[in-house]
C-alpha cells in the first residue's frame, strides 16, 4: 500500500459553461418520479390490505347450486329418457372467536398503511427539497456571472 497510484487516462476539467448547468438531469427526474409512483402504489396496496383485513370480520354467505342429468337406460344411449337433477344450498359462516387474530390483522394492516403513507410523504419532501436545492444553486451561479 505504499506504492503511488498512477492514472491510465488524463483527467479533464469540463468547460465552465457546463459547470454552471445545475438543472436536474432527465434521468434524475425520471428516477424520482418512478420512486414516487412506486410509493403511491404501495399506499394503494396497503389500503386494499386494510379493506381485506376488515372484510374477514364480516360474515360470509354462500349459495351453491348444481344441475345434472341421468339416464335410466344405457349411458351410451343418447336418445333415451334423461332425468334432470338440481340441488341448491345456503351457507352462512360467521367468525365468532379466533383468539383476536382478525382484529390483530386489521391493526397490522392499518399500521402498514400508515407506514406507507409516511414513506410516501418523506419521499415527496426529499424530492421537492432536491429540486429546490438545484434551482437555488442555479440562481446563485447566475447571480455570480
Amino acid at each position: 500500500m505504499t506504492q503511488p497510484v498512477q492514472l491510465t487516462t488524463a483527467l479533464t476539467v469540463p468547460p465552465a459553461d457546463q459547470l454552471r448547468q445545475v438543472e436536474p438531469s432527465p434521468e434524475f427526474v425520471a428516477a424520482q418520479r418512478a420512486t414516487v409512483e412506486a410509493a403511491e402504489r404501495q399506499v394503494r396496496i396497503a389500503e386494499q390490505g386494510v379493506r381485506i383485513a376488515r372484510g374477514l370480520i364480516s360474515p360470509t354467505c354462500r349459495l351453491p347450486s348444481t344441475t345434472g342429468g341421468s339416464s335410466s337406460s344405457s349411458p351410451f344411449d343418447l336418445g333415451g329418457d334423461w332425468r334432470t337433477d338440481f340441488s341448491a344450498g345456503l351457507g352462512v359462516q360467521m367468525p365468532i372467536f379466533n383468539g383476536g387474530r382478525t382484529r390483530a390483522d386489521v391493526r397490522l394492516a392499518q399500521q402498514s398503511l400508515e407506514q406507507s403513507r409516511l414513506q410516501l410523504a418523506q419521499l415527496q419532501e426529499i424530492t421537492e427539497l432536491r429540486l429546490q436545492q438545484a434551482q437555488a444553486e442555479r440562481e446563485r451561479r447566475q447571480r455570480r456571472d
